[in-house]
């Protein structure tokens, strides 16, 4: 009997080898935002096991989760969950998790066995026949840039001290993965960016309505089709949630507000705001983002120095060496070596390109 258990760990122990190696290799490669997130569940599947799952993409800046792609019978519960998991009083939420240096969350671990501390899985996972929970942050020296949530049936029992060593250990390399495929500039210049729209949603959290504008803005920021109740994305609720913690004093200093790239290639900007009325009304802003906007998520995600980024504003102001040298008080020779760093870091090879790639999209 030894004998087999001896084996049996080796097979699994080459098994997570060679998802390690896979992963390394997801991790720089080019694929879209969308495959990669789904090539890393079907290799995590079968280097841990799991049924059902969830990958959001999170703002590094405000760390709300948004644009989640998922396998999993809880859509139907996402507003709910998504509100819940926004507090740091939910147990493993995923705002702690992105701020701790362990990037692992096991709920049956942080719970000792209980579940029921979890108010999520007490109102919500529970009644799906939902067991354990293990996170993990894709997040790397330059931010937070997404999450994998993992479910098991209950009766499949918890996941291992070893899973979530296993995924700790692999954290890194998503962060990385995740980081380029979400804010990598692209070839296309994208379709001109939407009116503004606004939704209101009541304080007892059901939907009032909304402008046509930001229906067609969830249309776009849902390029995977996820059937999300009323075609209304879990980024919303995400926002709400944030707005909901920071009214109970939760990190009030941090914004209500997540910048994400649309199907379309645009960016937008959704802010949540608390109407001064009696049925204390939710109002949902979307707009297209500005240039500065994309930019400073751009300059983290590329690892630009705060005067690479001057550089870049002043080019997207129009000015020339001359111009900006005197702007900085630095010599022309400096800007030109500025400038090759900033190509070499972003991938371009001139200014067009850089401004092409970069701020087509924005207002």
């Amino acid at each position: 009997m030894l004998a087999g258990l001896v084996l049996a760990f080796m097979a699994t122990e080459r098994a997570r080898s060679r998802c390690r190696e896979r992963l390394e290799l997801l991790a720089d490669s080019s694929e879209d935002v969308d495959s990669l997130r789904r090539d890393v569940i079907a290799e995590l599947k079968r280097a841990i096991g799991f049924d059902r799952w969830c990958a959001p993409l999170v703002d590094p800046d405000t760390l709300i989760a948004h644009t989640g792609i998922a396998e999993t019978d809880h859509i139907a519960e996402l507003p709910r969950l998504q509100v819940r998991d926004a507090s740091a009083r939910e147990v493993n939420n995923g705002i702690a998790l992105a701020r701790r240096r362990d990037r692992v969350g096991m709920l049956s671990a942080v719970t000792g066995g209980d579940l029921a501390r979890s108010q999520r899985w007490r109102e919500s996972l529970q009644r799906f026949g939902t067991g354990d929970e293990l996170r993990v942050v894709a997040a790397d020296e330059r931010g937070c840039w997404g999450r994998f949530d993992m479910w098991r049936d209950h009766s499949d029992g918890p996941f291992s001290p070893e899973d979530a060593q296993f995924l700790r250990d692999a954290a890194s390399l998503f962060g990385r993965g995740m980081r380029k495929a979400t804010v990598g500039l692209r070839e296309r210049t994208p379709s001109a960016p939407l009116q503004s729209g606004v939704l209101l949603v009541g304080g007892d959290l059901r939907p009032r309505g909304g402008t046509p504008a930001v229906y067609e803005w969830f249309r776009a920021l849902n390029p995977a089709g996820m059937p999300y109740p009323g075609g209304i994305p879990s980024l919303v609720w995400s926002t709400i949630g944030r707005l909901i913690a920071a009214e109970a004093g939760e990190d009030p200093q941090r914004p209500v507000r997540i910048r994400v790239r649309a199907g379309n290639g645009s960016w937008a900007v959704i802010e949540a705001a608390r109407l001064d009325d009696p049925d204390r009304t939710i109002a949902i802003s979307v707009h297209a983002a500005a240039a500065d906007e994309i930019l400073r998520l751009v300059s983290r995600a590329y690892g630009l120095s705060g005067r690479e980024r001057e550089l870049v504003t002043l080019i997207t102001k129009g000015q020339d060496t001359s111009a900006i040298a005197e702007h900085m008080s630095i010599s022309r020779y400096t800007v030109q070596d500025h400038l090759k760093s900033i190509f070499g870091k972003l991938g371009v090879h001139n200014r067009l390109e850089l401004l092409t790639r970069l701020l087509a999209q924005a207002v």
